[in-house]
Parts: structure tokens; sequence; C-alpha cells
């Protein structure tokens, strides 16, 4: 099963009550919403 299919929306650690809010209000249509913390460090990184 290929999981891109139904992942929609992806969010920073940074992010979390955001992302929280759009899985359960369903946000511009949510489905799969993942979180990560990549793009904190790409921002940590882009800022040194």
């Amino acid at each position: 099963f290929d999981a891109t299919l139904i992942h929609t929306h992806t969010f920073d650690m940074s992010d979390l009550p955001e992302t929280i809010r759009y899985a359960k209000d369903r946000v511009e249509d949510a489905i799969k919403v993942v979180v990560t913390n990549k793009f904190t460090y790409a921002k940590d990184i882009a800022a040194e």
C-alpha cells in the first residue's frame, strides 16, 4: 500500500497544535497529516 496516496499535509513538530487542528477538523480536506522534525533541522542549518 502506497501511503503517499492519502498523505495530504506535512507539518513541522513546532506546529503541532495546528497539525492537530488540521487532522481533527479536516481543514483543507486533510486525510493523512504527518508531523516531522526535518523542517526544524533544515531551518537551523539555514540559519547558520
